[in-house]
């Protein structure tokens, strides 16, 4: 999980070490617990390898605006969170139900986001790169990158 890269992945994986290294970069923790029930899912065969990808992006998504770039912390409801869906996907035996209990882990992470104007004021204050702000380095390069993503697919 915290080093996505000494795995070899499928190419139809490709989204998995991505949003991982993002998360790494974030320096966030928070979703282990859900985190590791999904690798194990998927290499369970548990859940479809979409619903993971749609989960993980959302956590990134989530954890990019709140802990990158607001710098927000949670009081504890976000780790429980965490804790619950990742519990829940690891004794639920019944795919759908799996499923279903992502597709509301994701509605309520998607719900605490902050606002746009919060986000938009800390983005300009937070991305600044300079010798002695050499700490923002990863998240500038994550934004490079994913701007150049959304220009050029292919990418």
């Amino acid at each position: 999980m915290y080093e996505p890269e000494s795995r070899i992945w499928r190419t139809e994986e490709s989204e998995i070490p991505r949003t991982l290294r993002a998360l790494v970069d974030f320096r966030v923790v928070q979703p282990a617990p859900l985190i590791l029930a999904l690798l194990r899912a998927r290499r369970d065969n548990t859940v479809s390898l979409s619903e993971i990808v749609k989960t993980l992006q959302t956590i990134e998504r989530f954890h990019f605006q709140f802990t990158a770039i607001t710098q927000q912390s949670s009081s504890g409801g976000i780790s429980e969170m965490y804790a619950k869906c990742g519990r829940e996907i690891s004794t639920e035996s019944d795919r759908s139900q799996r499923h279903q209990r992502l597709r509301t882990f994701r509605q309520g992470l998607a719900s605490r986001i902050p606002n746009a104007d919060v986000f938009d004021k800390a983005f300009v204050d937070r991305l600044i790169l300079t010798d002695e702000r050499s700490r923002e380095k990863a998240l500038v390069h994550y934004v490079l990158r994913e701007f150049l993503k959304s220009e050029s697919p292919k990418y």
